[in-house]
């Protein structure tokens, strides 16, 4: 998500300004199958929801194909809750009797494989997307489907620190500020939602807007996925003076809050 440059004027104006798992069949409507497919898909392993413990961590994940014999390969790809492609995906289900894939017998046209699912995964709504090779040479997506998952582990709030502002402003121009702050979350830096402040004026008023901060490597950050996240503001002689309060926060996908970090700037 690109950042954008915050015009203080705005700002101040405005602010101032076990999951159930079971391998049973069902009806699909996400089957995306093309009307002259030589093929039907007859079913998917069912899947709403998955809750990760330390003794079931593995999906066993199939699709059933009415006639294997055209099919060249089949593959799935697992979307995080960002709808990123998990590391590791692409990954083939097969039909060949191993047990090591989770499969029961071979050429009975239910391609399977076994997927972990990572205690590092953060939980989340994932999507399963399923893609058929036939054997005149096409290769498209025949189905999808998502499904939450919980990774199992303890929901902590996330911390922030290590606010860099300044706390004192002579604006005789137009005057640029980088705003920084550090976020960790112990269940993972992608655990954390959004890092963001809010701003309220010298008499204690605020839109209640709240502005986000980046960790996207772009736009006065220094560094995708570190922790530190960067925001830029623009300061106007036009802007009233006085002393303007700023309050950040972060929020996991869990919506636990952090800790207030408050700082004071003085516009003189």
């Amino acid at each position: 998500m690109k950042n954008k440059l915050i015009n203080l004027s705005l700002l101040i104006v405005a602010v101032a300004g076990l999951w159930t798992f079971t391998g049973c069949e069902k009806e699909y409507t996400n089957i995306v199958s093309p009307q002259t497919a030589s093929y039907k898909i007859t079913g998917l392993t069912q899947l709403n929801s998955f809750t990760r413990t330390e003794t079931d961590s593995v999906l066993a994940i199939h699709l059933t194909i009415d006639d294997p014999t055209v099919i060249n390969g089949v593959s799935i790809i697992l979307l995080d809750p960002d709808n990123d492609k998990v590391a590791g995906f692409p990954v083939s289900l097969l039909d060949n009797g191993k047990e090591s894939n989770g499969d029961a017998a071979s050429g009975d046209g239910i391609f399977t494989n076994l997927i972990v699912m990572s205690k590092n995964y953060v939980s989340g709504n994932y999507s399963l997307d399923y893609n058929l090779s036939i054997k005149n040479g096409s290769t498209s997506k025949a189905a999808s489907q998502t499904f939450s998952f919980n990774n199992g582990q303890s929901n902590v709030a996330p911390v922030i620190s290590n606010l860099t502002a300044p706390d004192t402003l002579t604006v005789n121009d137009t005057t640029i500020i980088l705003l920084t702050i550090e976020a960790a979350d112990s269940n993972g830096l992608a655990d954390i939602e959004r890092v963001f402040f809010k701003s309220y004026r010298p008499d204690g008023t605020t839109s209640g807007v709240a502005f986000p901060l980046y960790d996207n490597g772009r736009d006065g950050d220094a560094a995708a996925g570190d922790g530190i996240y960067s925001g830029i503001i623009s300061v106007y002689p036009s802007n009233q003076k006085g002393t303007y309060r700023f309050e950040f926060q972060a929020i996991d996908r869990g919506k636990k809050t952090s800790n207030i970090i408050i700082h004071r700037i003085t516009l003189l």
